[in-house]
């Protein structure tokens, strides 16, 4: 985390695959401990880490998915993301071609992301924390486009602890926060 923090003026992202269509925030001082609200308003967030989901898994049973980016090749900043899923419960043979799950900012624009930029995501995330229907959404997505049903408080506050935490204080500290 310190080289990124030393060269993070010149790194827009870091992309990795994942089980799961997530993002994470780091916050700029990775060792405090959690404040109330969560994700505050001024917390400075380091960069935007985005999981992607990976073409297929043999030991998940979410459908394959993969997703792509629009880059903007002058300014080097990511512009959107667009999200693809083969439902295997279609055609289990998988004949069934890749779909357009989501684009980030048409699917999320009403919960704060207005672009893929570090403040838009920190808007993204404190609406994950406030807003059920916002959170279902993200939810269902993670999972591709799977309905996930009912998650309970504690499972959200993990998942959503996770996402701007990055070490166990932090981590730890969040959890007691938002879990009572």
């Amino acid at each position: 985390m310190e080289l990124v923090q030393l060269y993070a003026d010149c790194i827009e992202g870091q992309f990795f695959g994942s089980l799961s269509d997530t993002f994470r925030l780091p916050r700029m001082n990775a060792s405090e401990t959690w404040i109330l609200p969560p994700v505050p308003q001024n917390a400075e967030h380091l960069e935007t880490l985005m999981l992607s989901p990976g073409a297929a898994s043999p030991s998940s049973s979410q459908n394959p998915r993969y997703r792509y980016y629009t880059i903007d090749l002058v300014e080097w900043r990511i512009l959107n993301y667009h999200s693809y899923v083969k439902r295997l419960d279609l055609t289990p043979d998988g004949s069934h071609p890749f779909e357009l799950q989501y684009q980030a900012k048409d699917q999320y624009k009403q919960w704060g992301l207005d672009d893929i930029s570090v403040a838009s995501m920190g808007k993204m995330l404190r609406s994950l924390w406030s807003n059920k229907t916002a959170f279902q959404t993200w939810y269902t997505n993670m999972r591709g486009g799977m309905e996930g049903g009912n998650v309970s408080h504690q499972c959200k506050a993990e998942i959503l602890c996770s996402m701007s935490c990055l070490l166990q204080n932090c981590f730890t500290s969040c959890l007691e926060t938002n879990v009572t």
